[in-house]
């Protein structure tokens, strides 16, 4: 499984474009593991919403800023077939706001916002014999190993404080993500490799830091 727990937050796995794209897997909570996971091959969570609101520094070295996040979703988690309850696809849907502003004088400079959905649609076993050494970690292989791969539908939007549409994403990515599962039977596990396969639509490079000190000059 892609997603994870939060105790399990990958954030390496993901493109860092934008707060916007790392921050959903912050929004996104799998529920609690239980004794299902271990004892069924057929465990899944029925669709579960959540509304995540809060606030995170994202680091931006030349403008001190704060931001101010809004997500509202529904997700599930359900067992891969034929893992014997080791692997577990994620499917998530969210729409969120982004609202970006100036520290000293909480002035809006940035608001992001769209809507996400991702799914993650297959999972292949891989022996751990055929994991390039140059992935495996210090702390060496725990197992079993499967590469998920996962689509992401989203358009997401970018406007200055005035309404102004900076930046506009959207189209399909497909994931290919590489993942010890450890072995516990719960969602989540080490991310060895990620990559992005495939892309279709504009997708826009851009940097919201850079942007908002743009802004403030």
């Amino acid at each position: 499984m892609i997603g994870s727990q939060p105790a399990r937050n990958r954030p390496a796995r993901l493109l860092r474009k934008s707060a916007a794209f790392t921050a959903c897997i912050v929004a996104v909570v799998v529920p609690a593991s239980t004794s299902a996971f271990a004892e069924t091959e057929s465990y899944e969570t029925p669709p579960t919403p959540y509304h995540n609101v809060g606030n995170f520094n994202p680091g931006c070295r030349d403008v001190d800023v704060r931001v101010h996040y809004d997500y509202t979703g529904v997700n599930s988690v359900s067992n891969v077939p034929g893992t014997h309850g080791q692997a577990f696809f994620l499917k998530d849907d969210h729409t969120f706001t982004e609202t970006w502003k100036l520290k000293e004088t909480s002035e809006t400079l940035l608001t992001i916002a769209g809507n996400r959905s991702n799914e993650e649609v297959s999972a292949e076993r891989i022996a751990k014999a055929d994991v390039p050494s140059r992935l495996i970690p210090k702390r060496g292989l725990v197992g079993p190993i499967y590469r998920f791969t996962a689509t992401e539908d989203a358009t997401i939007t970018v406007r200055d404080a005035d309404g102004t549409t900076l930046v506009h994403s959207y189209g399909t990515r497909v994931f290919k993500v590489i993942l010890d599962t450890l072995g516990d039977s719960q969602p989540g596990g080490r991310v060895l490799s990620f990559r992005v396969a495939s892309v279709s639509g504009p997708h826009p490079d851009y940097d919201p830091c850079q942007l908002s000190a743009q802004i403030t000059n």
